[in-house]
């Protein structure tokens, strides 16, 4: 089962854009996005047989962690907890309040599909 945690406080990464803070987490499903895109990138910029196998394992492990809906629960998780920032998750973190640092890190939790958030 996966926990998620948010402090009292939260410690957000000030050089962070808000999309890199959503993306953040450690759970199965957001390290192999994470993954993925690295892959694709590589991919893109690289191409050849090393860069399609890993793009192709890459892949896989988001078939096999579920992790294709990983966008549209960000997306429910901006729209209910920061939707005034819905068109600028370019943006730095620091630039945020304490209330939507908070939120923040509220929706990065609920990103790792925790079964328990606490």
């Amino acid at each position: 089962s996966v926990f998620a945690y948010v402090e009292q406080d939260p410690l957000v990464g000030e050089t962070m854009s808000i999309r890199e803070a959503l993306y953040a987490g450690t759970s199965p499903a957001m390290t192999a996005l994470r993954e993925y895109e690295a892959a694709a990138a590589a991919l893109s910029s690289e191409g050849g047989d090393g860069a399609q196998k890993r793009f192709e394992r890459a892949t896989e492990r988001m078939e096999s962690e579920g992790a294709w809906d990983v966008q549209v629960l960000a997306d429910r998780a901006v729209d209910a907890l920061l939707p005034s920032l819905k068109d600028s998750l370019d943006r730095p973190v620091d630039g945020l309040s304490g209330g939507q640092r908070k939120r923040l890190a509220l929706a990065g939790a609920l990103m790792q599909r925790p079964g328990v958030p606490l």
